[in-house]
């Protein structure tokens, strides 16, 4: 229940109509959860375990056909469309296509069909989508302000068979290798944020960004990390000082120790 509201929190800080408030009415909250991409199982899931309103789906359907909410034929102004799009675009969504760029749209409160996305992504784009269309996308550019500005933080399970696991950090900027840790175990929360603070003692500094994945071993890292930084005033202190993402997005910092790794494979095979 708790992720399910915390999902919930995250869609509506993207949204540009605002949260309704404690007094609102039902047909206010059935507009607020229909401009996102939730399916009617999740918006009467919504309704019944934080307002407390029991709705059946048929009921539902009536509301939405009343406010002239249906999916279909109702679409933005095509010129919002392409003004938001442009901004996005310009704001940095420029590798997405036309679904997630879609799902995007729809969180800012704009209607728009798939297939004038992909029209006005094509029109605007063109060598993008045939890129995209062909899986030829271009290799993004990794940048980093200076030293200790950002670091990367991540495991490597290659020598699991063996026995060994692997943790390792990474400045983003000079690509130095901070630490490099071979225990019983990476995944142990309490291990990896030892190897955390054994570098904050070390170097006697605290980055001002930690790149990490989304897995469990991670926590104890993301809460000394924004501990640390909640006293800080620059713009990316607090929890802004932890960036969290996938572990495919974090390779191109950690493809300097991933090579080593395979050069020391090499000797002992």
């Amino acid at each position: 229940m708790f992720q399910v509201v915390l999902a919930l929190l995250l869609f509506c800080k993207a949204s540009a109509i605002p949260y309704p408030d404690k007094d609102a009415s039902l047909d206010e909250l059935v507009v607020y959860y229909t401009s996102f991409s939730f399916t009617t199982t999740e918006v009467l899931g919504f309704l019944l375990n934080i307002h407390h309103i029991m709705l059946s789906e048929r009921s539902f359907y009536r509301i939405k056909k009343i406010l002239r909410l249906q999916k279909r034929g109702v679409e933005s102004a095509m010129a919002d469309i392409v003004t938001k799009i442009l901004h996005l675009r310009n704001a940095g969504y420029t590798n997405i296509g036309y679904q997630s760029l879609w799902n995007v749209l729809r969180c800012l409160g704009l209607r728009a069909s798939q297939h004038t996305v992909r029209l006005v992504l094509k029109a605007i784009d063109g060598d993008g989508a045939l890129r995209r269309q062909r899986h030829r996308l271009v290799t993004r550019r990794y940048t980093s302000n200076g030293p200790s500005f950002c670091i990367h933080i991540d495991g490597y399970d290659k020598l699991k068979p063996f026995g060994i696991s692997v943790h390792g950090g990474i400045d983003g900027f000079s690509r130095k290798i901070l630490w490099l840790k071979a225990t019983s175990s990476n995944k142990n929360p309490r291990i990896v944020a030892g190897h955390f603070l054994e570098y904050l003692k070390e170097s006697k500094k605290v980055p001002r960004v930690v790149r990490m994945g989304a897995g469990t071993e991670n926590v104890l890292v993301e809460r000394i990390q924004i501990a640390l930084r909640s006293f800080h005033a620059d713009t990316m202190a607090d929890h802004r000082s932890v960036s969290i993402g996938r572990s495919t997005t974090n390779q191109k910092a950690m493809e300097f120790p991933d090579a080593k790794f395979h050069n020391i494979l090499e000797e002992f095979v």
